[in-house]
């Protein structure tokens, strides 16, 4: 479970952690069940657990890059040191294009200043499921209406897992693939469609995913309806979600019934001279969602986005790249 309890969530509510990571897009904090953990750059830089006991970044990115330590009286001057430290090590041991490309589409569709104008929430990220298989960014579609925004319904949501996939060497079966470092796009589709067959754990999928969507809501982690001004003085955010999934609707048959669940792919800097994503295409044929965009930008709009594209039409997008 991801969600957290209601006791936890009260005390983050009102806790400097909350405020600091509200004010500073930056970091971004995610809701881990017993803790949560707040990222820097797709690097865990801070834990906290649901005891509020603080446990700072891997010291391996102080180690290694002969950051030293100093004494810290606040959390503001913790993260200006462990984000130096996380700069360092990033720069001089190891990239890590992948993982902040993802906390970059966190921050453009859940608390940008477009956040209000995309159509998919990201709910959470790096969920690893009961056979240990790790998704990498579990959204909620919820199309940028104002009528659907203001009095939603629930067949207006629905789940979307999304792989994402950063340069070609992540897609196919390249060397990064075989030292097992990256699945194939087929691979993930296969784990995919392995966890929707356990109805009971996509129940209980779905009841934690829409917990936790309202949870960020209430914690002010994900912000739309609301301007800059109401954004930064208040720890709410946008309660029409909330008063649809109260504690009662949560758990009903009909939400069960009602809310989907797709997959889809997330391709960031594919090289389009490649033609492995072709090639990884012709191994099946299930339909899944693929993001495309007209602009530059990390913002997920339902409108650019395509259900199971023929072979023809991606080489012809390929090309026009």
């Amino acid at each position: 479970m991801r969600s957290i309890n209601e006791n936890f969530k009260n005390n983050l509510q009102n806790s400097e952690l909350l405020k600091i990571v509200r004010a500073d897009d930056t970091l971004n904090m995610e809701l881990r069940g017993n803790y949560v953990t707040v990222y820097y750059r797709g690097c865990a830089a801070l834990t906290l657990s649901e005891e509020f006991v603080f446990s700072p970044c891997n010291e391996e990115y102080f180690n290694k890059t002969n950051t030293k330590k100093t004494s810290v009286s606040t959390l503001q001057e913790y993260f200006l040191y462990a984000k130096h430290a996380i700069d360092k090590f990033i720069f001089e041991y190891k990239e890590n294009a992948e993982t902040e490309t993802q906390q970059l589409i966190v921050r453009e569709n859940n608390y940008s200043t477009i956040s209000n104008n995309t159509d998919y929430f990201i709910i959470d990220i790096e969920y690893k499921n009961n056979q240990n298989k790790e998704f990498d960014l579990i959204t909620l579609r919820w199309k940028a209406d104002k009528n659907i925004r203001r009095k939603p319904k629930m067949s207006d949501f629905s789940l979307v897992i999304f792989e994402l996939k950063y340069g070609k060497d992540a897609i196919g079966n390249s060397g990064k693939a075989k030292d097992k470092k990256s699945a194939s796009i087929s691979e993930h589709m296969n784990d995919f469609n392995n966890f929707i067959a356990n109805t009971t754990e996509v129940d209980l999928f779905k009841k934690d995913m829409l917990n936790l969507f309202k949870q960020k809501c209430e914690l002010g982690l994900i912000r739309f309806g609301e301007n800059k001004n109401e954004y930064k003085q208040q720890l709410s955010g946008n309660n029409n979600f909330s008063k649809l999934f109260d504690d009662s609707n949560l758990l009903s048959k009909e939400i069960l019934e009602n809310i989907n669940i797709d997959f889809g792919y997330i391709f960031a800097n594919y090289i389009k001279r490649s033609s492995i994503l072709k090639e990884e295409l012709m191994k099946f044929n299930d339909d899944f969602i693929f993001i495309t965009s007209s602009f530059m930008g990390y913002g997920l709009f339902s409108s650019e986005e395509k259900r199971r594209i023929d072979l023809e039409e991606i080489v012809k997008k390929q090309k026009s790249l």
